[in-house]
């Protein structure tokens, strides 16, 4: 790979992962300062220095789960201010696939309304980390797509840690809980919690309140681990940890997910409430998203830091470098 053909790009929402993308790389990477002018409207600027005229782009970016116009809005500006290289690929780190359909008369569905701006844009490949629903890439068609996963990274940390049963946050997690499972090994039942949300409620809601939350299985191990792929608000995670602690007595409980894009006060509060309760040990995350520091100075029971960050810039770079050489990408596919 050499480093006069190709430019790793980013703008505002995460440079402490890109630099480390760039150092393992070995090449310096361009900020495109994106702002906005007197009157509100976006701008950006590439510095005349940092040309990529007939180079291969890769523009790495989380779409960090917020309201319509950012962070997409700054993909769109970033793409545009990288007209003359030769090809540009995406690479999102993090990418929320939820639909947010409320079937509301006028609502439009977020993930296919922002797929379809992504696509206008015409990279040569998009390239998402753990997508919500791995299905939802078919909104990106005709556009050359891959999915690629972190959760391996999780699993190996939940097998250090000696994790011999697993637990799940609702129905629509058993799938992952079972592909967890196949690599642990576990031989333990899997817990399963049910929920039914508040629809009175919904309308009109980003957060829609839980009506009820219940929890099954047997309590047979003596280290829990919780495998989810996203902590938004940490209220789904926080009905669990009650029932497991509370109904099933369960020892020592630890969570993992890849992504962490927190609502902020809501999200720090169920968290300072599940650590100073004892209802969780430890809380694994990768670094796929910008964390705050408020986050990282949550403490247990035991006076130990409740979160931990597991940094995963060398497996994004890893599939830079497939990109940039023309290689096929499928060998860093696994489906879990």
């Amino acid at each position: 790979m050499e480093n006069n053909n190709f430019k790793l790009v980013s703008g505002r929402m995460h440079p402490d992962l890109i630099n480390k993308i760039a150092n393992y790389l070995n090449c310096e990477p361009l900020f495109i300062k994106t702002s906005t002018w007197g009157n509100g409207y976006p701008r950006a600027n590439r510095p005349d220095e940092n040309s990529v005229a007939g180079k291969k782009v890769i523009i790495v970016t989380p779409l960090i789960y917020r309201e319509i116009g950012s962070p997409v809005e700054e993909l769109e500006l970033m793409t545009d201010t990288c007209g003359s290289a030769k090809e540009i690929h995406f690479v999102f780190p993090w990418l929320c696939g939820k639909d947010d359909i409320e079937h509301t008369a006028g609502h439009i569905p977020n993930l296919p309304y922002l797929a379809r701006r992504i696509v206008r844009l015409e990279p040569k490949s998009i390239n998402v980390f753990d997508p919500h629903h791995s299905t939802h890439l078919g909104y990106y068609y005709p556009i050359r797509r891959r999915k690629f996963y972190l959760i391996p990274k999780l699993i190996e940390t939940a097998r250090q840690l000696g994790i011999d049963q697993i637990a799940c946050t609702d129905e629509g997690s058993l799938k992952r809980a079972y592909k967890v499972e196949e690599n642990l090994k576990t031989g333990n039942n899997i817990f399963v919690t049910q929920k039914a949300h508040d629809e009175k409620q919904s309308l009109g809601q980003q957060n829609v309140p839980l009506k009820d939350s219940k929890t099954f299985g047997n309590l047979v191990g003596k280290k829990i681990g919780i495998f989810d792929d996203m902590i938004l608000s940490f209220g789904t995670m926080l009905n669990t940890l009650k029932n497991l602690k509370e109904e099933f007595k369960a020892p020592e409980i630890y969570a993992f997910a890849v992504h962490f894009d927190p609502t902020k006060d809501t999200t720090l509060s169920n968290l300072t409430e599940v650590f100073s309760r004892g209802w969780l040990n430890k809380l694994y995350i990768t670094n796929t998203t910008p964390i705050e520091p408020e986050f990282l100075e949550i403490k247990n029971l035991n006076n130990e830091f409740g979160i931990e960050v597991i940094d995963v810039s060398e497996d994004i770079a890893k599939v830079i470098e497939d990109l940039v050489d023309d290689q096929s990408t499928s060998g860093k596919f696994h489906d879990l």
